[in-house]
């Protein structure tokens, strides 16, 4: 069983670098589908928009920190 335990979003401030950020999901061992990820996704992006003064937040990639409780074959 495969359960996602960070979202790592890295995301461009304006026309600037790109920045990389860290959420850990506290209910992580529930099932976690694609639209709640893009809703968490949606939901960061004012926070840092805020955090760097109004500048415009675009989120480039999601990536999933997983951890899976089967051993490797």
């Amino acid at each position: 069983m495969t359960i996602i335990r960070d979202l790592i979003i890295f995301y461009r401030v304006g026309d600037k670098r790109t920045y990389q950020m860290c959420y850990h999901l506290r209910d992580a061992n529930k099932p976690i589908d694609k639209i709640k990820i893009r809703q968490a996704a949606r939901m960061i992006i004012p926070v840092l928009e805020d955090r760097f003064h109004g500048q415009k937040v675009t989120v480039q990639r999601i990536f999933l920190r997983t951890q899976t409780s089967e051993p490797l074959k």
